[in-house]
């Protein structure tokens, strides 16, 4: 039984119960393979933020060890001290970079430690370039140098101090070809043979369309003549949410509702100037647009099998788009952008791909009065949906990622 190390960002706990993409994924490895046969059954310890209800639930599983690691309070009150000083004393633009530092600081100090006592088959790297820190202290990266590998699912901006570590990582496993070229074009000293894709999942159970939800129309007050429109995402400009609300001002179609399912920071109470700017745009459209705010994973599916179409408009160079895969495995008609890795995961077939250029809000407000007036398309773009999501169900990522750890090519 292989022993394997998964070091997860060190914001948000796992299991994850604060929110997160990538915690969710981990989370998926854990539970598929604590049910799986034996003869694929591997033994891993994850590395992860400490969390009172993360730490219950992780408890009954049997085959992974939850390393939680525990920030003191003092560190806790320097981060609050940091973040007030960049924000409201030196007013740095990008505050929100400093909110967790010195936590940051203490979880990869954590880590490194116990990487240096313990000793694994494989180390994964969970996404974010600052945790080859953990590597890079007590030479660590010497230790487990080919036995470490890179999950990647964003673009790299910077090394932070790490380009020996990062170079010499065994495998790259991006979560499309798109973040891998980018990772090549960054390091063309590595061997791109070295980089696989491992593509995002879904729990296909979780999602699978079960007919509209009138509960979420009770809720917020939604009359049943009305349609709805869905967004899923961090509120924040890459994600398009801005564009759409724009498009949704221009939209001719009296009876309408837009759900905005999210927040700026996931499972937290922090209020972005973004998020301030969006409130301000929706406000003369009343109860036409409703926020919900963050909403945990294992309830988006009420929310996607509420809606008509969801429209999911990643203006940056998206790496793949989870909310994308959920949504066609609920039953609901896309409206997205031709950016990243995004064609990677869904075609023309089952959502409409725009452009992300100036023209964007218009070309949005357009594609969803045409879509919703053409039943016929919607229907057919919901078959092709259900059929496409199947290909990223648990089991299958779950089988792609002990592929990968077994070093099987093939």
């Amino acid at each position: 039984m292989k022993k394997i190390a998964i070091i997860s960002s060190g914001y948000f706990p796992v299991p994850p119960v604060k929110g997160g993409a990538v915690e969710t994924l981990i989370q998926t490895i854990i539970d598929e393979n604590e049910y799986t046969q034996q003869l694929h059954k591997l033994n891993i310890d994850v590395y992860c933020m400490d969390d009172i209800e993360a730490c219950s639930i992780s408890k009954k599983y049997r085959c992974t060890r939850y390393l939680f690691v525990k920030v003191p309070k003092i560190i806790e009150k320097l981060d609050e001290l940091i973040y007030f000083i960049s924000y409201r004393v030196l007013k740095f633009r990008k505050h929100m970079s400093f909110r967790f530092i010195a936590q940051r600081i203490y979880y990869i100090y954590a880590v490194a430690k116990k990487l240096k006592t313990n000793d694994y088959d494989k180390v994964v790297i969970e996404n974010t370039a600052t945790l080859f820190w953990t590597l890079k202290l007590f030479g660590n990266w010497k230790k487990y140098r080919g036995r470490y590998v890179y999950h990647l699912h964003n673009e790299v901006s910077s090394t932070f101090g790490c380009r020996k570590q990062v170079l010499a990582t065994d495998e790259v496993w991006g979560i499309s070809q798109f973040i891998n070229n980018s990772f090549c074009k960054l390091f063309p000293e590595y061997d791109p043979i070295r980089c696989r894709v491992l593509k995002n999942c879904i729990n296909l159970s979780k999602f699978r369309n079960r007919g509209k939800d009138i509960n979420i129309r009770e809720k917020y007050g939604i009359h049943d003549n009305e349609k709805i429109i869905i967004f899923a995402g961090r509120l924040c400009k890459e994600k398009g949410v801005k564009e759409l609300l724009l498009a949704f001002t221009k939209i001719n179609i009296d009876k309408l509702r837009l759900i905005i399912v999210g927040n700026y920071y996931f499972g937290t109470d922090m209020v972005s100037s973004f998020e301030t700017e969006l409130f301000k745009i929706a406000k003369p459209l009343g109860r036409k647009v409703i926020f919900t705010g963050y909403i945990p994973n294992d309830q988006l599916a009420i929310y996607y099998n509420s809606a008509d179409i969801a429209v999911l408009p990643s203006v940056w160079d998206e790496p793949a788009g989870l909310t994308i895969l959920e949504a066609i495995a609920c039953g609901v008609p896309v409206i997205t952008t031709n950016s990243g890795g995004i064609p990677e995961y869904v075609n023309n077939d089952c959502a409409i791909i725009l452009n992300k250029d100036e023209k964007l809000d218009n070309e949005l407000a357009v594609n969803i009065e045409v879509l919703l007036s053409d039943k016929k398309r919607m229907n057919d773009m919901i078959r092709v949906g259900n059929e496409l999501s199947i290909q990223f169900d648990k089991d299958k990522y779950f089988n792609n990622f002990i592929k990968l750890v077994s070093n099987n090519k093939n």
